[in-house]
């Protein structure tokens, strides 16, 4: 079972994003952008889910974790296991797909946008959704380290449906 990599641009992948200048940050957008679509299609594919919809979150989370189970998605680590490439990829993907469900429930309130400052944020230089007021979210990381935390042997901390209710009520408050 392969699975297609999450690759940026190669000059961006040289460097860590916390190096990156304002020029490719937003190369990186335009990227991720211009790949949204046809990654959340070959994910929805993978997972044998027609149609991204908020009432498929869970069956799409079960589906993920059942294709993470398997060798090629996880590596060995003293203590557990850690995503592979492939892993990390799936997991980005499903971040693409909530982030989608996000955007479309919004009315587009909800958007892209790069974070700038401050430098010590996780997601300096990196796409994030804005529109909940002063915070925002990083859903491809979000997704890479819930899935690397239930690998490592964790119990799932909340539900993607929770987790959508949270932000798309955010959003409407703002």
């Amino acid at each position: 079972m392969t699975y297609p990599a999450f690759i940026p641009p190669h000059q961006l992948s040289m460097v860590s994003h916390r190096q990156w200048t304002s020029t490719e940050s937003k190369l990186y957008l335009d990227w991720l952008l211009s790949v949204w679509q046809q990654r959340i299609e070959a994910f929805l594919s993978f997972v044998e889910v027609e149609t991204q919809s908020v009432s498929q979150l869970q069956t799409i989370d079960e589906r993920v974790l059942n294709a993470l189970s398997k060798a090629e998605f996880r590596i060995a680590v003293s203590t557990g296991y850690h995503l592979s490439e492939s892993g990390r990829s799936i997991s980005a993907d499903f971040g693409l797909c909530f982030a989608s469900l996000l955007i479309a429930a919004s009315h587009n309130t909800i958007q892209w946008d790069i974070v700038r400052k401050p430098k010590t944020d996780v997601s300096y230089n990196l796409p994030v959704l804005v529109g909940f007021g002063p915070i925002h979210l990083d859903p491809i990381r979000s997704s890479i380290s819930h899935y690397n935390w239930i690998i490592a042997g964790n119990p799932p901390k909340n539900s993607w449906k929770q987790a959508f209710d949270f932000w798309l009520t955010r959003s409407l408050r703002t």
